[in-house]
């Protein structure tokens, strides 16, 4: 009898759903194909990060690559990378990958809270959150964006409230939270742009349509306060009001349509479809809710759905607006009295049981499983994706650092852009990159430089004399290396794994 008390007291835990997906996140995270510390970018954040505990200083200029020496670097993610080094030097790689999956499980949790805002019963927010999120997963890394996944979270979770439940104060928590923000990502923009949009929806809906609502009149002022006192806080950083202008600078950069996460969603692959049939969710939630829905409920979804297929980077964000506006939505449908009925069911068992006397006990057992799965799930799994990601089948840069290494070479070398990032990492100071992972630092007009020659364009030969480049570690498949061993100037010294170490030949020049 004891135990079936203790049973039912667990399995009525408001909390349950939210260790549920809480523990979903997490395993499927450290256990999947998430990209965690094989991320190419991973390790020029790590580098960063040493360079700063190194030196006692935030680098002004460029340290890493020959080509931008001393080039003006906007550091806007200094603390993040700091963190990241911190956590290496206590955890290693192991750390950073718990790291990651435990802010991407926090931030999946708030969005769930957002769902739970308007469904009465948990575990159908429950399923609508884990279902949709699955996509979120592959983004899953140790790199500041994912502090930008979790204060989106966060700033959305409060405009809700404020919108649907009239809390209005807790709007003041958006400043503070904005300085954070701002000193750890460049995604802080989108968090004005979702804050600008919750104000301009709000603004239309009271003048066109509410102008008696005394209530929307005070919601439309307290959000254009926010707006303004967020676009204050965000001078709070080491470049002051320039950190408002960078980001839009490298939003702006044409040679993104060269680089993954600004490629448009590919619907033959699994997780968009998942996203799409998402957004189809919502669409024929609203299409059949009961009542009228309103500019921000429409135009903030849409928007967001049309920026993630135009651009992959986006999705996420595209994703936690989508759950809890769906979530809205369906709680109006015809299935709510079916909800209510459940929710009523859940009530009488929840009462009987707190009539018991040991509820709390059930409780604490909850809360010591969770506890216990999350450390489990960690120590095992946590080894083998840590061991996975630092094999040379999942990054073959490891045979080239480690050869390089050995057998040190001198003067320029020349590398591919998704391999600057680990070869810093490994090599510098010793040796530096001509490229990594800063497209920001690096710019348009060299970037674009750069991909055309990668790819055997016209400009290849114009691009090996400009930078007059002792040897190239580059995939041996890339067009580039096969034009310069064609061109007799440089030969293969080794094949290392995918790669081809070339050395150039200066007696034909």
């Amino acid at each position: 009898m004891r135990l079936r008390k203790l049973l039912l007291a667990t399995l009525s835990y408001e909390a349950l759903p939210f260790y549920l997906l809480f523990l979903l996140a997490v395993v499927s995270t450290l256990g999947s194909a998430a990209p965690g510390v094989s991320d190419p970018d991973y390790f020029w954040h790590l580098s960063t990060g040493r360079y700063i505990s190194e030196t006692g200083a935030v680098p002004g200029g460029d340290p890493f690559s020959f080509s931008m020496k001393g080039a003006e670097w906007v550091l806007e993610e200094w603390p993040f990378q700091y963190l990241v080094f911190q956590i290496y030097q206590l955890w290693g790689h192991a750390g950073n990958l718990v790291m990651a999956a435990l802010v991407m499980a926090v931030s999946l949790g708030i969005t769930y809270r957002s769902a739970r805002l308007f469904m009465a019963n948990a575990f159908p927010a429950l399923i609508l959150t884990a279902a949709a999120s699955l996509p979120m997963l592959a983004f899953t890394a140790p790199r500041p964006h994912l502090t930008t996944y979790l204060l989106f979270a966060v700033f959305l979770h409060l405009l809700l409230k404020a919108k649907y439940l009239g809390r209005h104060r807790i709007l003041a928590w958006l400043p503070v939270i904005m300085i954070v923000w701002v000193n750890l990502h460049g995604g802080f923009m989108i968090g004005l742009a979702l804050l600008l949009s919750f104000l301009a929806g709000e603004a239309v809906r009271w003048f066109f349509f509410d102008r008696t609502e005394n209530g929307g009149a005070r919601l439309v002022t307290v959000l254009g306060w926010s707006f303004l006192a967020c676009i204050l806080a965000s001078f709070i950083n080491i470049d002051g009001p320039q950190r408002l202008i960078y980001p839009l600078q490298v939003v702006g950069m044409s040679i993104n349509a060269d680089l993954a996460e600004w490629r448009p969603l590919n619907l033959n692959d699994t997780l968009p479809r998942i996203f799409a049939a998402t957004l189809l969710a919502y669409l024929l939630a609203l299409v059949w809710r009961r009542g009228k829905a309103d500019l921000t409920e429409v135009a903030l979804p849409i928007a967001l759905s049309f920026a993630a297929f135009s651009a992959a980077r986006h999705l996420p964000f595209a994703i936690m607006t989508l759950i809890p506006l769906t979530a809205r939505f369906m709680s109006s449908l015809a299935l709510r009295d079916g909800l209510e009925d459940a929710r009523t069911r859940w009530n009488w068992l929840s009462d009987w049981i707190g009539k018991m006397n040991s509820p709390r006990q059930g409780k604490a057992a909850v809360d010591g499983l969770f506890c216990l799965l999350v450390a489990v799930a960690a120590a095992v799994l946590v080894p083998m994706s840590v061991a996975r990601s630092l094999t040379s089948e999942v990054n073959p840069l490891i045979e080239v650092a480690d050869y390089l290494e050995a057998n040190p070479r001198q003067g320029r070398m020349l590398n591919a852009y998704g391999d600057g990032g680990y070869l810093i990492w490994r090599l510098f100071p010793e040796t530096e990159v001509f490229i990594d992972g800063r497209a920001g630092l690096y710019r348009n007009a060299f970037v674009s430089d750069y991909f055309q020659a990668a790819t055997g364009g016209r400009n290849w030969r114009t691009f090996l004399e400009r930078w007059d480049f002792d040897y190239a570690v580059l995939p041996a498949t890339l067009p580039l290396a096969q034009l310069m061993i064609a061109s007799g100037q440089y030969h293969e010294e080794r094949r290392i794994g995918a790669h081809s170490l070339l050395l150039r030949d200066r007696n034909k020049d």
